[in-house]
């Protein structure tokens, strides 16, 4: 949606406002905000989360997905089990070396990552519901993935 980071708040906020746009009232069933963990505050997270309950009604729910401490701790996961790490970087160079990312500037995951193998990645992490948090490595992500392949 964004080039910038934005904060979870703003990241539910847009959201909202991007689905009630052009006048067509809600666009979507379900709309995910994904965010990465890294150093955001707990109280943060409780904002962003109590902002997708009161925006949600009946035709629309808003969630927001959550992996701790960021995205590179699921597409590592893939591969086996996550790095016992505290900072976004660490998990960076770990999927530079294992090759899931050409350099640590890049945000773009190579054709060789193995997106099918969804079972490895769930035996090793933790799996929370949306609108949670959890503890290093952890991730809503999963249960995304299971609307996409029901949707």
């Amino acid at each position: 949606m964004q080039k910038e980071a934005l904060s979870p708040v703003k990241l539910v906020e847009c959201a909202i406002s991007k689905n009630r746009c052009q006048g067509l009232g809600n666009a979507f069933d379900a709309v995910y905000a994904v965010v990465d963990r890294d150093q955001t505050t707990n109280a943060d997270f409780t904002e962003a989360f109590a902002l997708a309950k009161r925006a949600s009604t009946k035709t629309t729910k808003f969630y927001v997905v959550v992996t701790d401490i960021c995205f590179k701790a699921w597409l590592l996961a893939h591969y086996g089990p996550v790095p016992p790490v505290d900072t976004p970087s660490a998990l960076v160079d770990k999927a530079v070396t294992v090759k899931i990312l050409s350099d640590k500037r890049s945000k773009k995951v190579l054709e060789s990552f193995p997106y099918l193998d969804f079972a490895t990645a769930l035996n090793n992490m933790s799996i929370i519901q949306p609108n949670t948090l959890g503890s290093h490595p952890s991730s809503a992500l999963p249960e995304l993935m299971k609307e996409f392949q029901q949707g």
